[in-house]
């Protein structure tokens, strides 16, 4: 039985790697290998940081809620993340979700 290693090409340098060097781009579709992620994503990652990321008491990063407008696909997003994008579709525009059912029993309860 013969094994045939599987390799993808680099987008940006086009070489083949393989599987275990395969790095997406902020796209979401875009294959890179770990050299040109390196020096894309990585690069734009440290550039796009906030100065300061909002913490929680624990010191983790708190994550926040949204939804995007185009599929309504709700995820969180931790703040010091490069590009607020949808994960599922890649759609740029995302609205905060921050209701709770809380907040909705309360409209709810003022529209009677």
């Amino acid at each position: 039985m013969e094994t045939s290693i599987v390799t993808y090409p680099c987008k940006r340098c086009k070489i083949q790697v393989s599987f275990k060097e395969v790095h997406y781009a902020n796209n979401g579709r875009d294959v890179l290998c770990t050299t040109c992620y390196e020096v894309t994503v990585r690069k734009q990652m440290v550039k796009d940081k906030p100065k300061e990321v909002q913490k929680t008491i624990s010191g983790k990063n708190l994550k926040e809620k949204y939804v995007c407008v185009k599929c309504r696909y709700n995820f969180t997003y931790i703040p010091s993340e490069a590009t607020l994008r949808c994960p599922y579709c890649s759609h740029p525009e995302v609205l905060k979700d921050d209701y709770t059912a809380e907040k909705l029993l309360k409209e709810a309860m003022e529209m009677i």
